[in-house]
């Protein structure tokens, strides 16, 4: 089975409010860092010179920590069309510790 071809299929959570998933931030500040994190991997490992625009959705799941699925919108200041483009992302945090297993653009919804 190609997973490149599927999206997440989860739905949207807004992490301002519910369970707290960090003793030292809130949720906002924490999907804050999630993002940060996130966008600087993939700047570092792909030299992307990519600018986060606007949080969309996310999802959580608990897997030895926390894996949060995170949709957003981001500009690539190094492409020669910096226009916003929707990407999915996945970082696992397990204490104090943020991983990022994967960053991509979001597949098409047209079929």
């Amino acid at each position: 089975m190609d997973l490149d071809k599927f999206d997440y299929k989860f739905a949207p959570v807004k992490f301002e409010w519910g369970l707290k998933f960090d003793v030292k931030l809130s949720n906002k500040d924490l999907m804050d860092l999630l993002i940060k994190t996130a966008i600087e991997a993939k700047n570092e490992d792909y030299g992307t010179q990519l600018e986060f625009v606007e949080y969309v959705s996310a999802n959580v799941t608990a897997a030895q920590g926390f894996c949060f699925y995170i949709t957003l919108w981001a500009k690539d200041l190094s492409s020669p069309n910096p226009e916003p483009k929707l990407y999915q992302t996945l970082v696992r945090k397990f204490r104090d510790e943020l991983h990022v297993h994967e960053f991509k653009l979001k597949p098409s919804q047209q079929e």
